[in-house]
């Protein structure tokens, strides 16, 4: 079967928003595999990628001492200390436990070592939520599998469909690009005000309120 024009192409989106609409200045576009498409980077989102976004980008647009709601994403995760785990070798496990000043006995096997390792509750420390906190804000995580809870989840969904519906013929291309940034600025912000509330009204509902 001839393969879809469309294989191996993609164009991601890095954007922050309240309801005061987007926050301007932050938008990023990313590609991979669209040749003259004008974008800011012409590769997959990585940690790297988002990080710069987050640090350069979002952190110095947004207002003082601002709460940001973020999900789990892989490339919002990057760890500052990560925790060894079985995937590790004996001898990267025992430098990670000098490094922490975590005692531990040479002749301890990988799996002794990683008993050890399990007994502490070593509180996991996230490159953008450090970033964050160095400009004075706050980094929010959703719980897994919650994005419920995200008023931007939403407001993808509107700039999918209207470029899914105004993109004609439906390839990906340099025309997609203005199209996409073009859909992303038609955003009120009345519809941010809205699905903010939205987002609210579903939180609340999932509040427990014990009466006596």
């Amino acid at each position: 079967m001839k393969a879809p024009s469309n294989k191996e192409k993609r164009i991601t989106i890095l954007h922050a928003g309240s309801e005061n609409g987007f926050i301007r200045n932050c938008l990023l576009r990313s590609a991979k595999n669209i040749n003259n498409s004008s974008l800011d980077y012409h590769q997959d989102t990585t940690a790297e990628l988002f990080e710069n976004w987050f640090k350069n980008s979002l952190l110095v647009n947004i207002p003082k001492n601002s709460i940001i709601v973020m999900d789990n994403a892989t490339y919002h995760s990057r760890l500052l200390n990560k925790v060894p785990n079985a995937t590790n070798t004996k001898a990267e496990i025992q430098e990670y436990m000098l490094a922490n000043d975590i005692y531990f006995e040479y002749s301890y096997k990988k799996r002794q070592l990683l008993q050890v390792l399990g007994t502490f509750n070593i509180k996991k420390e996230y490159v953008c939520d450090r970033k964050a906190e160095e400009m004075g804000h706050t980094v929010l995580r959703l719980p897994p599998y919650y994005c419920i809870f995200n008023p931007i989840e939403h407001i993808w969904h509107q700039v999918k469909s209207r470029v899914r519906s105004e993109n004609i013929p439906p390839t990906l291309g340099f025309t997609v690009v203005e199209l996409a940034k073009k859909v992303v600025q038609d955003i009120s912000i009345d519809s941010w005000k809205k699905l903010i509330s939205h987002v609210i009204k579903v939180e609340d509902s999932y509040v427990y309120v014990k009466t006596v």
